[in-house]
């Protein structure tokens, strides 16, 4: 038998796990520490993370037999603190055993979920498995709801769920109260190793019980009924009261017996259930992390939500619990959050442990003197944060480079392997509002990390913010570069494209970013000199004025290019994210004089493609599962004429699309485009601008447009349409449920095409779906439709990614004109993709 034991370095996990191992069971692992020297040989595998981190708990429980969650704060805290570390961790835990057919729980339940019952209100005097939950404490409370979470895993899933009451652990018992409620090591084994394998010779037909139990010794003064446990096969052996004569009476004694919880039950009894002053309280943390904060803004505003938090403000209580519920997530996106104080803000805090999370681990894994170019955009806090980066690398014994002001993304992704460094941080957060800020990290290659790089050092993050970030090294002795990167990417990028026609007039939006002046440059030494700029969003401005939000996707966003462009009479409007990472295009729409036709993703993602291909460069050009199949007819066009191509398909994200072997090409709908890995292997929106602005020249010269060159792909393979459909939430928690609906029941018909396949695409099945594990549902539909639908991995959306193949009728007339054909294509898709819509947000219920 395989055993996940979380919290296995903890005192229960330590002889558990060693308990176990001598009875035969392999023993796997997980805890936030490394594991102890005495369980070495006691384990099969071990995984260092946390229970809430969804990466981590997929990898752990991954090919086990059985889980037994021990993992979580042994004490009181404040309610949002035990809700995560008792209920939240368990819920993780139990999603992934249902994707993974694990059919077994052992959960370290506690006496608390029932400490406020009275020892002489008990009916025959013993403490029975069926008496009403009346939790004692937060913690009490965080395990009636965890146990409720294993009724209904049990009830729903069919899991064999066990909630064991643990009394006093302890190697002997120290008072009187422990006499009856003392749990031994030894019989804490026998009583896991009773539930592991209770009803294994019933076999099947007993899947799917839960059973409450109490966990103690064989003590002579224990009044919990432990027959529950015999039945499965629990006896156990030690008796407190081997020690009874070794114990001196106390004061509290008295008032301790009386009631399950002992000293929890009689010392929190009144205690409000979001008591700040409680142990391990907000108010604590806060003040902790008061006396840490080097920022005096996020101090002033700290300090003042503690002011409004001890005088009653109940709404400064929930801002204060929501700052301190947790850490901003470290993951393969780094971190993104929204500026403030707090551990689940981005601040000069987080940043310093981030950094020093970072240094600490490329010197254990990369390099002892690790060599780290950092850039940061015009955002609020970024030039600060990346200097505290620097300090903290250089103070380390790194070696840090600074850009020297605000750069866009793929410069910095640029500089890591022209600088020959071991990785780089990009300070953005790239098109989120104003109020955020972000941390992206990349490896020495110039990609983005990828699990399990992103655990790692978000392990050694954890490791650091232990402690203060004032007694962390520092040192301003880092090299501040000049414009030398700049401009050696600038000349990089203008050698991707020859010599040819450039009368086009263009107009340009940088969106209050950073990309207005280096786009500036590549255009005009390109020969673009008929260019205009949109003047109201040409500068950086961190409060993006002008936008709702700075992504060129959302909904007016480019209207201020779009009305310049239609008063200077423009060929092309081009416009660039706030780091100028993406590439957004409109085109005249030449079906309504006037007006303006914004390209989608996918047809950028393919008229680039189709440019690269025509250019004879090999290699894989690779699209994300989301994007459009067209990249795939296109690459098989070419390879079929002998050309050195192939298609690759990745889950979303750039950190996929650049670990392709042999990349040549790579583009995300979400207007991202990789068109010289060798140059930046990211998606890099300035050379992206070049290239469709050189595409379009040519074309024009010839007598043609982008949109022409789409309808003309589209008559050789049909017509890819694309659309959205995207969900803005302010509740989380909605996303969580529509995606549990869709799982368990997932639609047999949308837009009237029949639903043929459906790929959960969180089992990562190589097999089914040659994916590593997401979170996403895929639908196949008749006449090569699909639906992907995810939660957005940097904003609280759900997305759901749809894709109509309509054939486009043969040119009948012989003009050579399939602009008709084409349209009438397209109105035949819109009406399927709205169709589909429509159902798929009934199903959803949005």
């Amino acid at each position: 038998m395989d055993v996940l034991v979380t919290g296995a370095a903890g005192s229960i996990g330590r002889s558990v796990s060693a308990g176990l191992n001598t009875l035969g069971v392999r023993v796997h692992g997980l805890d936030l520490a490394d594991p102890p020297d005495e369980l070495t040989g006691s384990v099969t595998g071990w995984t260092r993370g946390d229970c809430l981190d969804e990466a981590v708990v997929e990898s752990a429980v991954r090919g086990v037999d059985a889980v037994v969650h021990l993992a979580s704060n042994p004490s009181e805290a404040a309610l949002p603190a035990c809700l995560d570390s008792h209920v939240l961790t368990t819920a993780r835990l139990l999603d992934a055993m249902v994707r993974h057919d694990v059919h077994r729980m052992v959960y370290a339940s506690s006496n608390h979920a029932v400490g406020l019952h009275r020892r002489d209100d008990l009916d025959a005097g013993l403490l029975s498995i069926d008496v009403a939950p009346r939790p004692d404490s937060n913690y009490g409370i965080a395990k009636v709801a965890a146990e409720a979470l294993l009724q209904r895993a049990a009830d729903r899933h069919g899991i064999a769920t066990f909630a064991l009451r643990i009394g006093s652990f302890l190697d002997r018992p120290t008072t009187l109260r422990q006499l009856s409620s003392w749990l031994s090591p030894a019989d804490v084994v026998r009583l896991v190793h009773a539930c592991l394998l209770a009803d294994e010779a019933a076999g099947e037909g007993r899947r799917g019980r839960h059973r409450v139990l109490y966990g103690i010794s064989a003590n002579t003064r224990s009044w919990w009924d432990l027959t529950p446990g015999r039945v499965i096969g629990y006896h156990p052996v030690d008796d407190a009261e081997d020690f009874a004569g070794d114990i001196t009476e106390r004061d509290e004694d008295a008032a301790e017996i009386g009631l399950v919880g002992g000293p929890l039950a009689t010392d929190g009894a009144d205690r409000p259930a979001l008591d700040v002053h409680a142990p391990g309280s907000l108010l604590q943390l806060a003040h902790a992390w008061l006396a840490d904060d080097p920022d005096p803004v996020t101090r002033a505003e700290l300090a003042a939500l503690v002011e409004a938090v001890e005088s009653g403000d109940v709404d400064a209580q929930t801002d204060l619990a929501e700052r301190f519920s947790g850490r901003l997530v470290f993951g393969t996106a780094g971190l993104r959050g929204a500026l403030g104080s707090g551990p689940n803000r981005m601040n000069r805090v987080v940043v310093t442990q981030a950094a020093a999370g970072l240094v600490a681990h490329l010197q254990q894994q990369v390099n002892a003197t690790p060599r780290v170019v950092v850039g940061f955009d015009a955002r609020h806090g970024s030039a600060r944060f990346a200097a505290d980066t620097a300090e903290i690398i250089h103070g380390a014994g790194g070696e840090a480079l600074l850009l020297p002001g605000p750069l866009p993304t793929p410069v910095l992704a640029y500089a890591v392997r022209a600088l020959s460094c071991d990785a780089g941080v990009m300070v953005t957060a790239s098109h989120n509002p104003p109020a955020d800020n972000g941390y992206k990290v990349y490896l020495g290659d110039g990609s983005l990390i990828v699990p399990t790089a992103d655990e790692q050092i978000a392990a050694a993050i954890d490791r650091a913010a232990a402690g203060s970030i004032a007694t962390m090294p520092r040192s301003q002795d880092y090299v501040r570069l000049g414009d030398e990167v700049r401009a050696g990417y600038v000349d990089a990028v203008l050698d991707l494209v020859a010599a040819g026609p450039r009368n086009l007039r263009l107009v340009h939006t940088s969106l209050h970013g950073v990309g207005a002046v280096v786009v500036d440059e590549v255009l005009e030494r390109a020969g673009f000199t008929d260019r205009h700029a949109v003047p109201e969003q040409s500068e950086p401005d961190p409060d993006f004025p002008t936008v709702a939000f700075p992504n060129p996707e959302e909904p007016g966003a480019m209207d201020l290019a779009l009305a310049l462009a239609t008063k200077v009479d423009a060929d092309l409007v081009v416009a660039n994210d706030p780091d100028a990472d993406r590439c957004a295009v409109a085109v005249p729409d030449r079906l309504v004089p006037g007006q303006w036709r914004l390209l989608h993703g996918d047809e950028i993602g393919v008229l680039l493609a189709d440019a690269v291909l025509a250019s004879g460069r090999p290699g894989a050009y690779a699209a994300t599962i989301v994007s459009s199949s067209l990249l795939g007819r296109l690459v098989a066009e070419h390879a079929g004429t002998g050309a050195d191509v192939r298609h690759a398909e990745t889950l979303t994200g750039f950190k996929w699309l650049t670990k392709v072997d042999g990349l040549a090409y790579a583009y995300e709908e979400a207007l991202g485009y990789c068109v010289a890995p060798g140059l930046v292997l990211d998606k890099d929106g300035i050379s992206a601008a070049l290239l469709i602005c050189d595409l379009a020249a040519r074309l024009r010269a010839d007598g043609h447009t982008l949109t022409d060159r789409l309808d003309d792909l589209a008559s050789r393979h049909g017509l890819h349409t694309t659309d959205q459909l995207s969900v803005r939430v302010s509740d989380l928690s909605l996303i969580t449920d529509a995606m549990a609906r869709l799982r368990a029941e997932p639609p047999r018909v949308l837009g009237g095409l029949a639903v043929e396949q459906v790929d959960d695409l969180a089992e990562g099945s190589v097999k089914t779906t040659g994916l590593a594990p997401t979170d996403g549902i895929r639908l196949t539909l008749a006449e090569h439709g699909r639906v992907v639908v995810r939660p957005s991995g940097t904003e609280p959306k759900l997305k759901a990614y749809i894709e109509v193949v309509v054939p486009v009728e043969p040119d009948t007339d012989r003009t050579g004109d399939v602009t008709e054909t084409v349209q009438a294509a397209r109105i035949a898709a819109a009406g399927r993709l709205d169709a589909i819509k429509a159902d798929l947000a009934a199903h959803l219920r949005f």
